[in-house]
């Protein structure tokens, strides 16, 4: 699904540019094609990130059910906070910081995961091209139970 959002994305942004081009002396319908890539394209954006924060949740989700634990509480971390957090000097713009809490053996467990924000591949490890960036990390702090 998020494949398919950022397909539209790019093909109504690419599609309304070249109308625009072509229509750029007709004034009226030049401001008209930009509105509606303005119109249609909003919605279309916000929508991928809503969705990619879902798959990030589902990413956490799967791997503390692979651990043999169950998920009480995922929060996100806002980069300016990135210092309270094991991954202080290694978060970045291509990244989005997770607090989990999870239950395991009765116990009580905190996780912290490192996503990428890359639609396409939510494990690259290179989100910013050019080995650039910080790629997919967890730390778990339940001394492997």
């Amino acid at each position: 699904m998020l494949t398919a959002l950022t397909i539209v994305f790019v093909l109504v942004l690419v599609t309304g540019l070249v109308l625009a081009m072509v229509f750029r002396k007709k004034q009226a319908v030049f401001v008209g094609i930009i509105i509606g890539i303005f119109l249609i394209n909003t919605p279309v954006f916000f929508g991928m990130v809503a969705l990619m924060d879902q798959v990030l949740r589902q990413e956490i989700k799967t791997v503390i059910m692979a651990r043999g634990g169950e998920v009480q509480e995922i929060r996100e971390i806002s980069m300016d906070d990135s210092d309270k957090t094991p991954f202080a000097a290694e978060a970045g713009k291509y990244n989005k910081l997770y607090r989990v809490t999870y239950l395991k053996n009765d116990l009580t467990w905190t996780a912290w995961y490192r996503g990428v924000n890359t639609m396409n591949d939510i494990h690259n490890q290179s989100p910013a091209g050019n080995g650039m960036g910080f790629g997919e990390k967890w730390i778990f702090e339940d001394g492997g139970l």
